[in-house]
């Protein structure tokens, strides 16, 4: 069955350009901000939760693939994919979160 076109408009599109500037800007935030380095270290490796670190992990797996797949043009697959959309969907929840206790 196919999609009618007027659902279309509520479902976000990126490019690889936005997945790039999105762990440009994580990476540039965890050198520069002493409060988001902290942040990091003390709230996601500090913790015993096996939870929090594999959803860590599953965030830097999709910063890898989004800086790999910004030089390297092909098709991704299902799982890419997915952890492209884990790695833009927590990073914007955590940056919003990072930010809300920041201010």
């Amino acid at each position: 069955m196919k999609r009618k076109k007027s659902n279309l408009f509520l479902i976000p599109k990126y490019s690889e350009l936005n997945f790039f500037s999105n762990t440009i800007i994580l990476l540039f935030l965890f050198i520069n901000d002493e409060f988001f380095r902290n942040f990091i270290i003390f709230g996601v490796l500090n913790t015993r939760d096996p939870r929090v670190f594999i959803i860590f992990l599953f965030f830097v797996a999709g910063m890898i693939v989004s800086i790999y797949n910004f030089f390297v043009v092909r098709k991704k697959n299902s799982f890419e994919k997915f952890l492209l959309a884990f790695y833009i969907l927590f990073s914007n929840f955590f940056l919003l979160f990072y930010f809300f206790f920041k201010c």
